[in-house]
């Protein structure tokens, strides 16, 4: 996703279309048991957001009806400074 703006947030749209793209990608290569590698250009920001929508939506699918986003960027953070830069970017 190229039009996602460093230290801003997606297209609300674009950015569903896009993880939309993902899961089926995800679901059509699970056979490869293959992890995920996401990376924006600090690693942080946009990395983190895509990883907690993603964790969001498995949750989801698990008929989870919690969500603790913020103990989950917390871990999330333990493992990897400044993930989820702001408030916005959730």
């Amino acid at each position: 996703m190229t039009t996602w703006p460093d230290f801003d947030v997606p297209n609300l749209s674009e950015f569903q279309t896009f993880m939309n793209d993902y899961r089926e990608l995800k679901c059509a290569e699970s056979h490869r048991y293959s992890p995920t590698l996401v990376h924006c250009t600090a690693g942080v920001g946009r990395t983190g957001t895509f990883i907690v929508a993603d964790l969001l939506q498995i949750y989801k699918e698990s008929n989870c009806v919690y969500y603790d986003i913020p103990g989950i960027i917390l871990q999330m953070r333990r493992c990897r400074p400044s993930m989820v830069q702001k408030v916005v970017s959730t």
